[in-house]
């Protein structure tokens, strides 16, 4: 019952994970809280064959990183593995607090990208979190959908440039009639003059970037 309540504690409700150790180790001068875990349910079938002869077939460690403002935690998850005696194939247990085959807690992810929202750089979500800047970076590419391209420019365009990530200079236009939408946004830019003989009108496409 305690471990159960630790687990909501920690935000964990796959009921098929239990909590088999605490512990706590110093590395490179941080305390980082370790939390050793055992994931495991019963499989009737192997589902993409269909057959019934699956048995436990030892566990795979699996190192989750989690939420933690002040310390560094981490999860240690002995993964049950099956095997199919049908097919001879193997495959570990499933949860749904980290994607398969990532070990950052989607948990975590989800305090990056509020985090993201109040304007923290990403050096200092890294800090916070006790993961890489480009872990950060990452999670809010995968979040953050921005159109790279549009079928038709708007006739009339609002554009300026801003300072962004490690002091360099990004290219920002949006629609400057109607609805206001962001056009494009560039990172690392550096401009080129167009050409003498061009147009007045000329593309955003004008615009070269790194």
């Amino acid at each position: 019952m305690l471990m159960d309540n630790t687990l909501e504690l920690l935000g964990i409700t796959d009921s098929n994970i239990k909590i088999t150790r605490f512990s706590a180790e110093s590395v490179n001068g941080e305390k980082r809280n370790v939390i050793e875990a055992r994931l495991t349910y019963n499989v009737d079938r192997y589902p993409y064959c269909e057959s019934e002869k699956v048995v436990r077939n030892g566990s795979k460690i699996l190192h989750t990183r989690l939420t933690e403002l002040h310390q560094e935690r981490f999860e240690v998850l002995y993964k049950q593995r099956y095997l199919c005696k049908e097919c001879l194939k193997t495959w570990s247990a499933r949860t749904d607090i980290v994607e398969e085959g990532h070990t950052l807690s989607h948990q975590l992810k989800r305090s990056v990208l509020h985090m993201a929202r109040e304007e923290i750089t990403a050096t200092g979500i890294a800090r916070i979190c006790h993961c890489s800047p480009s872990s950060v970076i990452r999670i809010i590419d995968e979040a953050v959908e921005l159109k790279s391209r549009v079928a038709r420019l708007p006739e009339n365009l609002c554009f300026d440039e801003f300072r962004s990530v490690n002091s360099t200079m990004s290219f920002i236009c949006c629609d400057a009639e109607g609805s206001h939408d962001i056009v494009a946004i560039l990172e690392k830019i550096f401009y080129r003059c167009p050409h003498p003989k061009a147009e007045q009108n000329y593309l955003a496409s004008e615009i070269c970037y790194n």
